[in-house]
């Protein structure tokens, strides 16, 4: 018998935000899924002479992989009618709200809090410093 590699899903909320209620859960990335997001945004924000070319097919590789991931989520229209996740949902949102979702969900796959330093004060002086020396 042998074993099987875990299938990670995450919880992506949003409490404390002006998205507060919003829940989505997705599914991970493979190593290999995650490199070639990462070195296709790379590759179109170097600066070639197909630069907006390049973000426009590093952003629709990323919202694929991420409408994709989507397990569930309780996103609604107006009338309370459930929207279906799918890579037309994902790409109907504004800007401003998918990049939070986005950033939440890459921060979550890659153990990188979006909000890693934020709020952080410079700490104590190290100790060691505060030990006199003796010559």
């Amino acid at each position: 018998m042998g074993f099987k590699r875990p299938v990670t899903n995450y919880k992506l909320l949003f409490e404390g935000t002006e998205y507060d209620g919003l829940e989505i859960t997705t599914s991970s990335l493979s190593v290999a899924e995650l490199q070639e997001v990462t070195r296709s945004s790379a590759s179109a924000v170097e600066g070639d002479v197909s630069t907006a070319l390049g973000m426009v097919k590093a952003s629709d590789e990323l919202l694929r992989k991420f409408a994709d991931s989507i397990v569930t989520w309780n996103l609604e229209e107006e009338d309370d009618t459930p929207i279906l996740p799918s890579f037309e949902a994902v790409a109907s949102l504004e800007p401003a709200f998918l990049m939070t979702i986005v950033s939440a969900w890459m921060g979550a796959i890659t153990g990188v809090s979006p909000d890693l330093g934020k709020d952080s004060g410079s700490g104590e002086t190290f100790p060691e410093a505060l030990i006199p020396m003796v010559s």
